[in-house]
């Protein structure tokens, strides 16, 4: 699997994790490590995932935090 459909892949698999879990707006994820643990992919794979998320105005990054959710995709 290549590493840009192996991103979107984990990019579903972090949407879903987000629906699963049942998140709100301002609900803080998991650190990166436990995210990658999770869903058995790379710390890099959950970054590139997390900034394709953030580009969709999702998720919001905050330096030095965690991840936090921005809206939620239905």
């Amino acid at each position: 699997m290549g590493n840009k459909i192996l991103v979107e892949v984990t990019t579903q698999k972090i949407l879903s994790y987000i629906q699963e879990h049942k998140f709100q707006i301002g609900d803080r994820l998991p650190k990166e490590f436990t995210l990658a643990e999770q869903l058995k992919v790379s710390r890099n794979t959950i970054r590139e995932a997390t900034k394709m998320l953030k580009s969709r105005n999702i998720i919001e990054v905050k330096q030095g935090s965690r991840i936090f959710i921005n809206a939620k995709k239905d």
